[in-house]
């Protein structure tokens, strides 16, 4: 919901198999239909690739997250997105 803290995870992989190490990954967040990108905090994997992302969307709408990893010099970087929708909290009224 808009406005409530999201916990996206993942887990990050290298072609060859090999678990990557800790790897920091650029964080994006993206309202589909409208709104600019986002930089969010930049996330660090665990050794095994493993990441969580976390963030409170401000609006609703089908948002996206997106990861990129840069690279190094033995791989190519590479991008995953995911697609939330993000529901209006219609349940918060203001006080009157």
């Amino acid at each position: 919901m808009a406005g409530k803290p999201l916990a996206v995870t993942g887990k990050f992989t290298l072609s060859d198999g090999t678990e990557p190490g800790a790897q920091q990954l650029i964080v994006t967040r993206r309202r589909l239909g409208g709104g600019a990108t986002q930089n969010l905090p930049a996330v660090t994997t665990a050794a095994n690739g493993t990441f969580t992302i976390t963030d409170t969307p401000p609006e609703a709408g089908d948002t996206t997250y997106t990861a990129i990893w840069e690279g190094s010099t033995k791989y190519n970087g590479s991008t995953g997105k995911v697609t939330f929708p993000v529901k209006d909290d219609s349940s918060a009224q203001a006080s009157r």
